[in-house]
C-alpha cells in the first residue's frame, strides 16, 4: 500500500479548506492583458474555445464564484474576463480554480468529470502554473499538464513571402505517486508500467474483467478508484 505523501494530503486539505469559505465576487490584483495580442496567430492558445464560467479561490482561502475565465497553455496562466476587461491571474495568490459542467452548459463534451479542477502550487513542478486535477485519491493523484506552442512555416506567394504563425497544444499527463510526478499516457502497457508493481497484476485483472482498452479518462480513473 502507497502512503499518502505530504503533497498528496496537503492536496487534499486544500481541496477541503478552500471549499468551506465564503463567496467573494471582485479578484483584485492580476496583470491586465491585451486581448488582440494573438491576431496575427491561427488557431487557439486556450483549452476551451471560448470564456466559461468559473469559481477562483485564492491562497487566503477567499473565493469568487461566477467568474469568466480561460486557461491559456501559451502563458501557462487563467485569463480572467470582467466586461471589456481583461486580466491575467497571478498562480502565486490563486492557486486554484473550479469550473462545474452544470454551470456551462454542453461545454463539457470532452470531459467525464462534473467538475474541472486547476491547481497550482501543490508540487515544484507546477509551481509557476497550473494542473487538471483529473482525479485525487487516497494513494493516487492523476493529473494533466495543459501546453501551447507556437509553429511557423513560410510560404512562397506572388512576389512575396508569407510567414504563418499557428499555435499547438499538447497535453502531458502524470500520476503523482509518493511526491514523484510519473509520465503516462492512455496505453494500457504505459498505465501497467507508471503503477508501483504491488498494484500491476490487480490492474491487469481489472483490465481484463472490464475489457478495458485504457484510451480515456474515464476507464483509468476507474482502474484508479477500484485500486484504492
Amino acid at each position: 500500500m502507497l502512503k499518502p505523501t505530504w503533497i498528496t494530503v496537503s492536496l487534499l486539505f486544500l481541496i477541503s479548506s478552500i471549499a468551506a469559505q465564503s463567496s467573494k465576487f471582485v479578484i483584485e490584483g492580476g496583470q491586465p492583458i491585451d486581448d488582440k495580442r494573438y491576431a496575427d496567430i491561427k488557431e487557439s492558445p486556450y483549452f476551451f474555445d471560448d470564456w466559461v464560467v468559473g469559481t477562483v479561490m485564492a491562497s487566503s482561502l477567499d473565493k469568487f464564484e461566477d467568474v469568466q475565465v480561460n486557461y491559456n497553455g501559451y502563458t501557462r496562466n487563467f485569463e480572467v474576463k470582467n466586461g471589456d476587461k481583461y486580466i491575467e491571474l497571478d498562480e502565486r495568490t490563486h492557486k486554484r480554480v473550479e469550473i462545474y459542467a452544470d454551470k456551462n452548459p454542453g461545454r463539457f463534451k470532452e470531459n467525464s468529470a462534473d467538475t474541472l479542477v486547476f491547481m497550482a502550487g501543490f508540487h515544484p513542478k507546477f509551481a509557476d502554473h497550473y494542473a487538471l486535477i483529473a482525479y485525487t485519491g487516497k494513494n493516487f493523484v492523476y493529473l494533466k499538464d495543459f501546453s501551447t506552442g507556437i509553429s511557423e512555416k513560410t510560404m512562397q506567394d506572388v512576389g512575396r513571402t508569407i510567414n504563418i504563425k499557428r499555435f499547438t497544444s499538447k497535453e502531458d499527463l502524470y500520476f503523482l505517486l509518493n511526491g514523484d510526478l510519473i509520465p503516462v499516457k492512455l496505453k494500457k502497457k504505459t498505465i501497467l508500467d507508471a503503477l508501483p508493481k504491488t498494484y500491476r497484476s490487480k490492474a491487469e485483472e481489472y483490465m481484463a474483467a472490464n475489457k478495458s482498452k485504457m484510451n480515456s479518462d474515464e476507464e483509468l480513473i476507474g482502474l484508479l478508484r477500484f485500486l484504492e
